[in-house]
Protein backbone atom coordinates (compact mmCIF):
# COMPACT_ATOMS: atom_id res chain seq x y z
CA UNK A 1 0.00 0.00 0.00
CA UNK A 2 1.07 2.89 -1.27
CA UNK A 3 0.29 5.28 1.62
CA UNK A 4 1.48 2.89 4.19
CA UNK A 5 4.97 3.06 2.67
CA UNK A 6 5.21 6.68 2.79
CA UNK A 7 4.03 6.60 6.54
CA UNK A 8 6.70 4.34 7.39
CA UNK A 9 9.53 6.32 5.41
CA UNK A 10 8.03 10.26 7.26
CA UNK A 11 8.48 7.90 10.49
CA UNK A 12 12.12 7.04 10.35
CA UNK A 13 13.03 10.41 9.34
CA UNK A 14 15.21 12.16 12.46
CA UNK A 15 13.32 14.82 14.22
CA UNK A 16 9.89 14.35 12.51
CA UNK A 17 6.95 12.86 14.70
CA UNK A 18 3.65 12.17 13.37
CA UNK A 19 1.07 13.18 15.21
CA UNK A 20 -2.00 12.37 13.37
CA UNK A 21 -3.07 11.10 9.82
CA UNK A 22 -6.15 12.59 7.85
CA UNK A 23 -7.84 12.18 4.92
CA UNK A 24 -10.62 14.12 2.81
CA UNK A 25 -14.07 12.68 2.09
CA UNK A 26 -14.60 14.66 -1.14
CA UNK A 27 -18.21 13.09 -2.18
CA UNK A 28 -19.43 12.53 1.16
CA UNK A 29 -22.62 14.13 0.79
CA UNK A 30 -23.13 12.71 -2.45
CA UNK A 31 -21.83 9.50 -3.51
CA UNK A 32 -22.24 7.09 -0.36
CA UNK A 33 -20.89 4.24 -2.67
CA UNK A 34 -17.70 5.74 -3.38
CA UNK A 35 -16.96 6.89 0.42
CA UNK A 36 -17.72 3.48 1.69
CA UNK A 37 -14.92 2.59 -0.31
CA UNK A 38 -12.77 5.03 0.61
CA UNK A 39 -13.41 4.51 4.55
CA UNK A 40 -12.44 0.98 3.78
CA UNK A 41 -9.09 1.35 2.64
CA UNK A 42 -8.73 4.45 5.56
CA UNK A 43 -9.84 1.62 7.96
CA UNK A 44 -7.23 -0.50 6.75
CA UNK A 45 -5.11 1.77 6.55
CA UNK A 46 -5.35 2.87 9.89
CA UNK A 47 -5.18 -0.63 11.15
CA UNK A 48 -1.41 -0.79 9.28
CA UNK A 49 -0.09 2.59 9.98
CA UNK A 50 -1.06 1.73 14.16
CA UNK A 51 1.67 -0.27 13.67
CA UNK A 52 4.15 1.88 12.35
CA UNK A 53 2.89 5.15 14.57
CA UNK A 54 0.87 3.91 17.41
CA UNK A 55 0.57 7.11 19.00
CA UNK A 56 -0.70 8.25 15.71
CA UNK A 57 -4.58 9.77 15.79
CA UNK A 58 -6.50 9.51 12.83
CA UNK A 59 -9.18 11.50 11.26
CA UNK A 60 -11.21 11.49 8.59
CA UNK A 61 -14.83 12.60 8.50
CA UNK A 62 -16.28 16.05 7.46
CA UNK A 63 -19.27 17.03 8.59
CA UNK A 64 -21.20 14.82 5.96
CA UNK A 65 -19.24 11.66 6.77
CA UNK A 66 -20.13 12.48 11.05
CA UNK A 67 -24.02 12.20 9.76
CA UNK A 68 -23.67 9.57 7.01
CA UNK A 69 -21.07 7.27 8.48
CA UNK A 70 -20.30 8.04 12.19
CA UNK A 71 -19.30 4.36 12.87
CA UNK A 72 -16.39 5.27 11.06
CA UNK A 73 -14.92 8.11 13.82
CA UNK A 74 -11.68 7.22 15.02
CA UNK A 75 -10.07 10.22 17.41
Amino acid sequence: HEAEEAVAQIAKIPGVTIHSLSSHLPVSDEDHDFTAEQLQEIDDLAAACARIVPHALIHCLNTAGILHFPHHAFD
